[in-house]
């Protein structure tokens, strides 16, 4: 349903950058169409390159599509246009997700906590949090984290976890949930 209404969207706002932002933002990580994704996206930053909102979604299509340094120059480019914005915990937790996926677990745990200390009831931060936690060999600080998610998201398991995950490339999947499972998330 949300592919189906993403692809309308683009269809409807062929020069809305927002809209086409947004859309490919959908289609990467609900229906796993990276392509189209990262085409909107691509469209979405030639029509306004300066909207945090923007490049905040280019960044989180870039990171799921194994292009983490593109990721990183346009998220931190989206908290640059706007440094107070009430959406900077996903600018740190697409940071979180683009540094996992370049297999830097450190960083990954330093934006992914950057986040949590602003939304602490984020789960997608929450969990690549636990995954640099059992990389990091943070297990205790990993386990509290898991607590703090079946807090938030009762039904959370690794398999879900690894469900969710939309990232193109399986390796970098497999390098997100093996830091889950060190952590203890079963």
């Amino acid at each position: 349903m949300a592919a189906g209404l993403a692809r309308r969207a683009i269809a409807a706002g062929q020069n809305q950058a927002s809209a086409l932002a947004a859309a490919g933002f959908v289609l990467v990580v609900s229906a796993r169409d990276f392509s189209a994704g990262m085409a909107a996206a691509r469209r979405a930053l030639e029509f306004n390159v300066n909207s945090a909102y923007v490049c905040m979604h280019a960044g989180f299509c870039h990171a799921f599509n194994g292009a983490a340094e593109e990721a990183i120059e346009w998220l931190e480019r989206s908290k640059l246009l706007s440094p107070l914005d009430p959406l900077t915990f996903h600018i740190h937790g697409g940071m979180a997700i683009a540094h996992m996926d370049a297999q830097r677990p450190q960083e990954a745990y330093d934006y992914a906590t950057m986040s949590q200390a602003e939304n602490s009831d984020w789960i997608v931060s929450q969990r690549y949090l636990i995954s640099a936690c059992g990389h990091l060999g943070k297990l205790d600080e990993g386990r509290a984290v898991i607590a703090r998610l079946h807090e938030s998201s009762p039904g959370a398991t690794l398999d879900l976890a690894t469900n969710w995950s939309p990232y193109r490339d399986p390796k970098v999947r497999e390098f997100f949930v093996d830091g889950l499972r060190k952590a203890g998330l079963s």
